[in-house]
C-alpha cells in the first residue's frame, strides 16, 4: 500500500492473531489499493507448491463465503536457514473436490 501511495490503508492492515489469537478464520486484514478489504490465508510449507498442507473447515466455508475478497497465500520451499521462499497467490474459494479428510472428533460417553 505504501508503494501504492496508500498509507492511511498501510496502517490498517494486521495480523487477527495480534487482536483476537487463533479465533479468527483468516491470517491477515488487509486492502487493495482502491480500499477494498482482503482477507489473506498463509499457508507455507518446506516443500515444493504441491505439498499437501492443513486447512481447517471453518477456514475453507470463510473462504467461499467471501470469494471475492480472500486470498490464499501460499508460500513454498521455504528455508528459515537460506530466508528464502515461493510464494503463489491464488484468490477465491477453495475447491472442496480437493479437499481430503485428515481429523477426526471422538465422543467417549454421551452428555
Amino acid at each position: 500500500m505504501i508503494s501504492k501511495n496508500r498509507k492511511g490503508l498501510a496502517s490498517k492492515v494486521f495480523a487477527n492473531r495480534e487482536k483476537a489469537g487463533n479465533a479468527e478464520k483468516y491470517d491477515i486484514t488487509s486492502y487493495d489499493e482502491f480500499g477494498n478489504i482482503k482477507y489473506i490465508e498463509v499457508k507455507a510449507t518446506t516443500g515444493d507448491l504441491n505439498k499437501k498442507f492443513r486447512i481447517s473447515e471453518n477456514e475453507v466455508e470463510f473462504a467461499n463465503n467471501h470469494k471475492e475478497n480472500y486470498y490464499l497465500y501460499r508460500v513454498y520451499n521455504l528455508s528459515m536457514k537460506n530466508k528464502t521462499y515461493n510464494l503463489e497467490i491464488i484468490k477465491g474459494e477453495i475447491n472442496r473436490e480437493k479437499l481430503e479428510p485428515t481429523n477426526y472428533s471422538l465422543q467417549i460417553r454421551e452428555v
